[in-house]
């Protein structure tokens, strides 16, 4: 019975997280949704998911959780690298924020189910560090489309040239992102790392090449909306 509720609870969190495969919801409802709705789904909505992971699904059906385990970090570990490259392919900058979020809750999956101390604490700071990050972006992608009446990379172009407030905070925001060393978001992802490492060398590997993909997005949105050709 327990293993049947644990299930179920996972079912609707995997929903709202968004985990893979159960993240159809999730690119119509970014882009469609105004700048500051999609940044509460993506930086506030979501993170209940991450919550429920931990305090329903797995401190209350410990066995199930260990069980399941296995199953669950290669649905996220999945999640992690589908994300990661439908991010890096998408052709607008709503695109690439929503399919990071899908990325970005996928290592947070990683970290929880890691089932140990390090992989809790750095899913949990990964969990605030994200809620920001992407909440600031879609609000930047809101400010751009304002400005341009366009998301499309291929409308876009040399922005920073005459706006260095905008250059500045997307840039500062799209460097944290990557988890470069100093931010916040580096110590989330290495603690997720370290305690994931402790279930299997492989799945850090995973997690470790995503971040090196995430690099590529990033820059990628940087660059088609600040550089470039107008």
């Amino acid at each position: 019975d327990n293993e049947w509720i644990f299930l179920g609870f996972v079912a609707a969190f995997a929903v709202k997280a968004p985990l893979f495969p159960f993240h159809g919801w999730l690119p119509d409802a970014y882009r469609e949704s105004s700048p500051e709705v999609a940044a509460v789904l993506s930086g506030v909505v979501s993170k209940a998911a991450g919550f429920g992971f931990l305090y329903i699904a797995i401190f209350r059906f410990p066995e199930p959780a260990n069980d399941f385990q296995p199953l669950l970090l290669a649905l996220a570990a999945a999640g992690l690298v589908y994300g990661s490259i439908v991010a890096f392919r998408a052709p607008d900058v709503r695109g690439v924020i929503a399919y990071s979020s899908l990325a970005q809750m996928s290592l947070i999956t990683i970290g929880l189910f890691a089932l140990n101390d390090l992989g809790y604490t750095g899913a949990v700071l990964q969990m605030v560090n994200h809620g920001l990050i992407s909440a600031a972006l879609f609000l930047l992608a809101g400010t751009i489309e304002r400005r341009t009446a366009t998301g499309d990379f291929a409308r876009l172009g040399g922005m920073a040239r005459g706006r260095p407030a905008l250059a500045t905070l997307l840039l500062t925001t799209g460097v944290i992102a990557l988890a470069v060393p100093g931010s916040t978001a580096f110590g989330g992802e290495f603690l997720i790392l370290a305690g994931v490492f402790d279930e299997g060398w492989g799945w850090a590997v995973v997690g470790g090449v995503a971040i090196v993909l995430a690099a590529m997005y990033m820059l990628r949105l940087i660059s088609a909306v600040l550089h470039r050709e107008v």
